[in-house]
């Protein structure tokens, strides 16, 4: 994050034994986001504790100020319908009102592992996901509206290669930089309500 007006402050998370977790805050005028970037080892078996700790951070997400945008490589086949560990994953995070946008594969086993997740209010738009080229994971690149106001509600069930992909950084890097450097020209129908609406309100 290197935008020169944008104000970024690392976000307290706990260590979580499931899977690793790097949160920050960052906002200025025409963009307000908390980015939490999150990798879970294919190596490690789907536990209830898995589970318990997705839980955990989305419900510390509930005292933030800011909409949260959850990206990174979860290392579960959320694509596939018949899997009960995605199943589980999409209980969740849908219990918290919140969204998961990415469908097309992004591995080359040709499963959806690296997500994207922000609040149901939240119009995000995932751009075209290419085949991977320098790892095993894609590129996932998303537009989000990160203005809108929002409250994350407290759940009703239960309590995005090398290894930290480049899902994460490349998409914290869109959002801080060409989103908020050039916030009009990238997104475009928000820009230009807001100009109309400052244009109304003028005498």
């Amino acid at each position: 994050m290197y935008e020169p007006s944008l104000n970024v402050r690392t976000v307290q998370l706990p260590t979580y034994s499931t899977f690793e977790a790097v949160a920050a805050s960052a906002h200025r005028a025409g963009f307000n986001a908390t980015i939490v970037a999150v990798y879970r080892p294919g190596s490690r078996s789907v536990t209830q504790s898995f589970f318990n700790d997705v839980s955990d951070l989305l419900e510390r997400l509930t005292t933030l100020s800011a909409p949260p945008m959850i990206v990174g490589d979860f290392n579960i086949h959320v694509d596939d319908l018949t899997d009960i560990q995605a199943g589980k994953l999409h209980d969740i995070v849908a219990s918290h009102s919140l969204n998961q946008h990415v469908t097309s594969p992004t591995h080359t086993q040709g499963h959806t592992l690296d997500l994207v997740i922000t609040h149901d209010n939240q119009t995000i738009s995932v751009h075209p996901v290419d085949p991977p080229l320098l790892s095993d994971h894609s590129f996932v690149v998303a537009d989000c509206d990160c203005l809108r106001p929002w409250r994350l509600q407290a759940p009703v069930k239960y309590a995005t290669g090398g290894r930290w992909t480049s899902t994460p950084l490349l998409l914290a890097e869109r959002q801080c930089s060409e989103l908020v450097a050039a916030w009009p020209a990238t997104t475009g129908i928000t820009a230009r309500k807001q100009r109309q609406n400052k244009q109304q309100q003028q005498p």
